[in-house]
């Protein structure tokens, strides 16, 4: 049995939802159907208590279970490639957190900040139509 795509919670070795997103696996993570990607720095406060609430969140929620969430850290050096990529529109970020969501490989909307309130009414508005795949005769 393969280990979960994510994070592991140090204290209790549980796999987590929020996944880990570096050059090595950015362009995979961006691709999936529907993605939230949250862009951060290490040292952020307001980033640190998003990914808490995020978190949180992820745990309990079960409806959006089909949309794969990642966080990514542009001060490290394991994100120097997505940085360099994607250098057109994140000069335009004016600060972090900053979330995108992704469905088909292609950015559909984002915002400043945090907020599961604010997450939740993007999914439903956008990614709701790929809640359930179309199955295939």
């Amino acid at each position: 049995m393969s280990e979960p795509r994510g994070e592991r919670d140090a204290n209790s070795g549980r796999g987590e939802r929020l996944e880990v997103i570096s050059d090595a696996n950015w362009e995979e993570f961006c691709s999936a159907p529907a993605a939230v990607l949250v862009i951060a720095e290490s040292g952020c406060e307001a980033c640190r208590a998003w990914t808490g609430e995020l978190r949180d969140y992820l745990e309990r929620d079960s409806g959006w279970a089909h949309v794969r969430f990642g966080k990514i850290e542009l001060d490290r050096a394991e994100a120097q490639g997505f940085t360099a990529a994607n250098a057109d529109w994140l000069r335009l970020v004016e600060g972090v957190p900053f979330n995108v969501l992704y469905l088909g490989g292609e950015p559909r909307t984002s915002f400043a900040g945090g907020g599961v309130s604010r997450i939740e009414n993007r999914l439903r508005r956008y990614a709701a139509v790929h809640q359930h795949p179309p199955s295939i005769p």
